[in-house]
């Protein structure tokens, strides 16, 4: 996990003014979202019986409060030590003592930034790196970090620009550390396979390994913050299939999978589709690749650009109650804050959004339009 010291930058001050900043926008700050224990059971569980060397050297690079070194406790019989690296040093002291009576296991727990941690050792060479890292998005890194981003851009060979997360320079710092016959097993945000930067890994970093299982569940990961996630295993060795699979499961608590589809990663211009083809039947997905293969596109006619973005939603996107408390009904505009308000429905109704605003949820965005302002001001002095 993370502290605001050292991977990200500094609380503004302003940011205490904001009315909700605990919990989940803090969490999201600081990238410290720890593993429930039911989902690092089931890692641990899939992971061990695919390493192929016996008295594994094992790492967990961000250990949190150490719910995979309790998980890996429970197969003591097949590793020979356990590095449980987390640049928290509060975190490390309590692990270090609370596991102390561990007498049997060799455990060594290490208070560091993973990337110092990987410079210094270089040469590890992990059978198992298994854990969860950091989700701390680039607008938040620390001066410090984005340097020694530089620095694992070189040594990897692996493009600044798609590290936009700390998570995504965990996965390349990881598996410069892994063994040849090593394996990666990581809990990873969903947009692993719905962003750039994410699909960049897949076909760049992934490709290093013969065999990779990306576990897609199909309840929310983490439902208290709202933040969804994947399984990542990936294998440098398989004496069985080869290729990157998308493996739908029920959750990550249970990794038996309901479904398996192999990408096909031979044109890039096919992996979006590719990533999403285990939710659709295989006719439909053979019609939409034809249909893009033949048909002329969005872009090549208009620019396109991501949707709304705030730096602060809980400031900017207000409920109806907060909007009309502080007069502010004229200066909103309506916004759907986040998808899971949206219903499976493939239309979504301006009464459907007059329902969400009933319930009091965030549905309006605060919005000053540097010309239209002064007229509505001027009108509702009026």
């Amino acid at each position: 996990m993370s502290d605001t010291n050292a991977y990200t930058q500094p609380l503004n001050s302003n940011v205490a003014m904001l009315s909700k900043l605990e919990t989940e926008a803090e969490i999201r700050f600081t990238g410290a979202v720890y593993t429930p224990y039911p989902i690092a059971k089931a890692l641990v569980a899939k992971a061990l019986p695919l390493c192929e060397v016996k008295n594994l050297k094992i790492l967990e690079p961000s250990v949190g409060d150490g719910s995979f070194i309790e998980a890996l406790l429970e197969h003591e019989m097949c590793f020979d030590n356990i590095t449980a690296v987390d640049i928290d040093d509060v975190v490390i002291q309590k692990l270090s003592k609370f596991y102390r009576k561990e007498k049997s296991t060799s455990l060594s727990f290490v208070s560091s930034d993973f990337l110092d941690f990987v410079s210094a050792n270089n040469n590890a060479d992990y059978d198992l790196i298994i854990g969860n890292p950091p989700f701390i998005r680039k607008h938040n890194f620390s001066k410090n970090f984005k340097e020694k981003l530089v620095d694992l851009s070189k040594e990897a060979n692996y493009n600044l620009k798609y590290m936009q997360n700390a998570w995504a320079a965990f996965v390349v710092a990881s598996e410069m550390l892994l063994a040849a016959k090593g394996i990666l097993a990581l809990v990873l945000p969903y947009e692993l396979i719905n962003v750039g930067y994410g699909k960049k890994l897949i076909s760049e970093i992934f490709s290093r390994f013969e065999q990779v299982d990306i576990y897609v569940p199909d309840e929310k990961a983490f439902k208290s913050i709202d933040q969804d996630a994947v399984i990542v295993i990936a294998q440098k060795k398989n004496r069985g299939a080869k290729g990157i699979r998308i493996c739908r499961a029920t959750d990550l608590e249970n990794l038996d999978a309901i479904s398996q589809h192999k990408l096909e990663t031979h044109s890039s211009n096919d992996m979006s589709l590719e990533l999403v083809s285990f939710l659709l039947p295989r006719k439909t997905t053979s019609s939409l690749k034809e249909i893009r293969e033949n048909f002329q596109k969005i872009g090549d006619f208009c620019t396109s650009a991501p949707g709304l973005v705030t730096a602060a939603n809980d400031f900017f996107i207000l409920t109806e109650n907060d909007t009309r408390k502080y007069g502010l009904s004229n200066w909103v505009k309506p916004v759907l804050k986040k998808g899971s308000y949206l219903t499976k429905r493939p239309i979504f109704s301006q009464e459907e959004m007059c329902d969400l605003s009933a319930k009091n949820l965030p549905t309006n965005f605060l919005y000053f339009d540097p010309v239209d302002s002064v007229s509505k001001d001027a009108n509702a002095q009026k």
